[in-house]
């Protein structure tokens, strides 16, 4: 790269260091062919407990849960800990609510080839990381109370 390409590279990762993640686009609408489902809660191990509940308020603090006081729909949550041995995987088991009786829809699937013939002549590339990346497709308000879960400590959404 060019000083100045590394200097404008440099100014636009500054700028966009603090900005907010999320997609512009307009908020998926999930569609379901059956009644309501309100599953009961699942007992989270003694150990994990505190861990849980310790990561349900950080995605309450960054907005990726929200408390709710009632549903139509609870999925109950399946936990088990990470690689590390520490963080808790907190898993909504849509299996038992909302899968069965989803709606199928149909999308046009982009192939690999094509992406990669578009690529022919790049002189740069990066890498991202799509960890949560699933976090960020919004729902419209409907759908968004299909995916509410079920946890010892309340509903979150």
């Amino acid at each position: 790269m060019s000083d100045s390409q590394q200097s404008r590279l440099c100014h636009l990762v500054l700028e966009c260091s603090n900005a907010k993640g999320g997609i512009k686009m307009t908020p998926v609408s999930l569609e379901v062919t059956g009644p309501s489902v309100l599953m009961k809660r699942r007992i989270i191990p003694l150990g994990l407990r505190d861990p849980v509940e310790k990561a349900l308020g950080e995605m309450v603090s960054k907005v990726v849960l929200t408390p709710v006081n009632s549903s139509s729909w609870a999925t109950p949550i399946v936990t088990l800990l990470k690689r590390d041995g520490k963080t808790p995987r907190i898993c909504e088991d849509y299996r038992v609510t909302v899968n069965r009786y989803l709606k199928q829809s149909s999308y046009a699937i982009v192939e690999p080839e094509d992406i990669l013939h578009q690529l022919h002549g790049s002189k740069f590339f990066s890498s991202l990381d799509f960890k949560d990346a699933f976090l960020q497709i919004p729902l419209d308000e409907k759908s968004r109370e299909l995916t509410t879960i079920n946890t010892p400590f309340g509903l979150f959404r």
